[in-house]
């Protein structure tokens, strides 16, 4: 969460991934909700989907998780149709 913190969003992505490997987190699905927020923010909108979705499967993180997924759904829509309107 310090790298998510920093805008180090690729460092908070490998850590979360290092620690997801070791396993025993006493909240996973925080590690995975900070993954997404971190593709989120390099504006990797699937793979925020795919890991808010993770994070979804866990209550402690259910409710934020859900909350981000309707987030980047709007911003991905967004972006989307921005460049449709620039495309044409």
């Amino acid at each position: 969460q310090l790298y998510l913190n920093r805008s180090d969003y690729e460092n908070a992505i490998q850590a979360a991934e290092t620690a997801l490997a070791k396993g025993k987190l006493r909240n996973p699905g925080v590690t995975y909700l900070v993954k997404g927020m971190a593709y989120f923010n390099q504006q990797k909108f699937n793979d925020a989907l795919t890991e808010l979705a993770k994070a979804e499967q866990f209550d402690s993180a259910k409710r934020m998780a859900q909350q981000w997924v309707r987030f980047v759904e709007a911003e991905k829509a967004g972006k989307a149709k921005l460049a449709a309107a620039l495309s044409s």
